[in-house]
C-alpha cells in the first residue's frame, strides 16, 4: 500500500566556493558543499505484532499481529518523510599542466545524518530520534584523493626510438578515506514486535578495543549485549 499523501522526493543543493592562484600555474579552493533531502522513502510494517499480549514470545508473533484474524502476514506501506543532511568543507590544490607535468589534491571533510536505517518502532507507538537518526552508510568523515599526468622522457628523440619510447604518460590516482559508521543491532526481535530491526543496548563497557587485541578488532563486542524483551535498544 502506499501513503494517502504522496510527496515527491527533493534534494536540495548548495555550495560556495573561493578560489585563487597562488602562484603562477598553481589554483587554491576552498569550498562549503551542503545538501538536504527530504520525503525520502522507506517502508512501514502496518500488520505489526502487539508486544502487550500476555504470553508473548518470539515464537507466536504472526498469531499477535494486529490483522491475525484476516489471517495476514505482512502489510507494508510506503511512506515518505524520512530525511538527510550532508555537510562538508572541500579543499582543492591543483597545478595546471606545464613543464610536462599536472597534479589536482583534494581534501574533504564532511558529515551526512539521516533516518534512512528502517523502521524499527512500530508506527503507532512513540519515535526514538536518538535511535533513527545518525551517520549513514555514506559517511566517510575524511577523504582525500590525488591525481597526477607526468611526460616521460623520450618526446624529443628522433627517428625510430621516438615511436617506441617517446609520447609516453605516467598516470595515476589515490584515493584515501576513513571507513564508515556501524550499527550494532541486536539479533533477536525482542521487542516482540515482528519487525526484526531491534537495536542492542550498551553495557557500559568501553566501546574500545580490548588491551592486547589484533589490529582487526574495531570495537569492544562486551560494549554491547541484546536488548531486554520489550524494548528496542539504546
Amino acid at each position: 500500500t502506499f501513503g494517502n499523501e504522496y510527496k515527491v522526493p527533493v534534494t536540495y543543493n548548495f555550495n560556495l566556493a573561493f578560489e585563487r592562484e597562488v602562484v603562477t600555474g598553481l589554483m587554491a579552493r576552498a569550498a562549503y558543499v551542503g545538501s538536504r533531502n527530504r520525503n525520502g522513502r522507506y517502508t512501514l510494517q502496518l500488520n505489526y505484532a502487539d508486544k502487550n499480549i500476555a504470553g508473548a514470545t518470539t515464537g507466536n508473533i504472526d498469531i499477535r499481529r494486529i490483522y491475525a484474524a484476516a489471517n495476514l502476514g505482512n502489510v507494508e506501506s510506503q511512506a515518505q518523510d524520512r530525511r538527510s543532511n550532508y555537510n562538508s568543507m572541500q579543499l582543492t590544490l591543483s597545478k595546471r599542466y606545464s613543464g610536462g607535468f599536472t597534479i589536482t589534491s583534494n581534501y574533504t571533510l564532511s558529515k551526512v545524518e539521516g533516518d534512512f536505517g528502517g523502521e524499527i518502532i512500530p508506527y503507532t507507538m512513540n519515535q526514538d530520534q536518538s535511535l533513527l537518526y545518525g551517520p549513514l552508510d555514506q559517511d566517510h568523515r575524511h577523504r582525500f584523493t590525488t591525481s597526477w599526468v607526468l611526460d616521460l622522457p623520450g618526446a624529443d628523440m628522433a627517428g625510430p626510438l621516438k615511436h617506441v619510447i617517446g609520447g609516453w604518460q605516467w598516470t595515476g590516482v589515490m584515493q584515501y578515506q576513513t571507513g564508515r559508521p556501524y550499527t550494532v543491532t541486536s539479533g533477536i526481535d525482542n521487542s516482540l514486535d515482528g519487525i526484526g530491526n531491534d537495536r542492542a543496548k550498551l553495557t557500559g563497557v568501553s566501546v574500545a578495543p580490548p588491551d592486547g587485541a589484533a589490529q582487526t578488532v574495531a570495537f569492544n563486542a562486551a560494549a554491547f549485549a541484546r536488548n531486554d524483551v520489550g524494548t528496542f535498544g539504546n
